[in-house]
């Protein structure tokens, strides 16, 4: 029986990132993607999440649930500070995708660069980072670049600008850094020109995938 995998989107540029990472490396899971391109044009124009932003993302994650899947994965990173009470509520797994990621750069190194292209993932990200750390008990010095020009680049349909623009901002970042994280899962398609700045490059396509497998798989072996 298929391992049935839901997606939850707030943008488009998620969805191919998300849907290469268990092609690669998953191709037997099935997969639902459900999309609300409004939530990340509501967020921004709010200045945040509201009540009613928060509860449209919930919706997509009960009809995700509604769709028989065995786990959730959300992608839109803006969102993942509300994953744990949004997991609270179902038995199934609900992960965002930088979970893993963040966990892990906490783990390799103190320094820590951040590059996002939306201005909310930037402040996000690095909070998510600070509470892993502190969990752990390691102090960890988080810097930030938001690239806003990258994302608009890529919403005009010009990766290889997107690309340069989130390259460029992070080479100079990891300068001072142990670990670079790319915020976003969009910006999964920067990190194959940054392997040469002698530093680890995380991104969540990759470890969340996995993460939420070895979930699913754990849960399916306790029933």
């Amino acid at each position: 029986m298929k391992t049935r995998i839901g997606l939850v989107h707030a943008t488009m540029n998620s969805v191919s990132p998300m849907l290469e990472a268990f092609r690669t490396h998953y191709p037997e899971a099935e997969l639902v993607n459900l999309m609300d391109e409004g939530l990340l044009l509501a967020v921004n124009e709010k200045g945040g999440i509201t009540p009613e932003i928060l509860q449209r993302f919930e919706d997509l994650v009960q009809k995700a649930v509604d769709s028989g899947t065995d786990g959730v994965l959300l992608s839109c990173s803006v969102f993942s500070p509300y994953v744990p009470a949004i997991q609270k509520k179902y038995a199934i797994p609900i992960l965002s995708v930088d979970e893993a990621m963040l966990a892990r750069a906490v783990l390799l190194g103190e320094r820590i660069g951040v590059v996002a292209t939306v201005v909310t993932a930037g402040p996000t990200t690095k909070g998510l980072l600070e509470q892993f750390a502190q969990a752990s008990g390691k102090a960890v010095r988080v810097d930030v670049e938001i690239v806003t020009e990258a994302f608009e680049a890529l919403k005009k349909g010009d990766p290889e600008q997107h690309n340069r623009l989130i390259q460029d901002r992070a080479k100079r970042l990891a300068e001072n850094a142990d670990v670079l994280v790319l915020a976003q899962i969009s910006m999964a398609r920067a990190a194959a020109g940054l392997n040469e700045i002698g530093i680890p490059v995380l991104t969540s396509p990759l470890t969340s995938t996995s993460s939420i497998m070895e979930q699913i798989r754990a849960r399916k072996g306790l029933e």
